[in-house]
């Protein structure tokens, strides 16, 4: 588990890539028992896991990733050995977006 949250931060890219595809690979992990509940609503993914939580394309991938690292290791998540390099990754990503869209 040692890439567990730089594993996180690629399928939330896939999130704002791929809403479909990453809403799918979620319910995977509902059907084998690792999350209770995966629910979506338009643009919003509702998570029911070690915490209780929620993703929504409106709102910024760290934000996201936090939720979702919430969802699979519950108040834990913060202590996993790679949780500096997924937040540089997140970031990263989303700072290319931000160039993208001003072009």
């Amino acid at each position: 588990m040692p890439e567990a949250m730089s594993y996180l931060a690629e399928r939330i890219i896939q999130f704002y890539e791929d809403v479909d595809g990453f809403y799918e690979w979620l319910k995977r992990f509902e059907r084998v028992g690792v999350l209770r509940k995966v629910e979506r609503d338009g643009s919003l993914i509702k998570i029911s896991g070690k915490v209780n939580t929620g993703l929504s394309l409106k709102a910024d991938p760290i934000n996201n990733l936090v939720c979702l690292a919430f969802a699979f290791f519950g108040e834990v998540w913060p202590f996993l050995p790679d949780t500096k390099l997924a937040f540089k990754k997140i970031k990263r990503w989303w700072k290319d977006q931000i160039k993208q869209k001003r072009r």
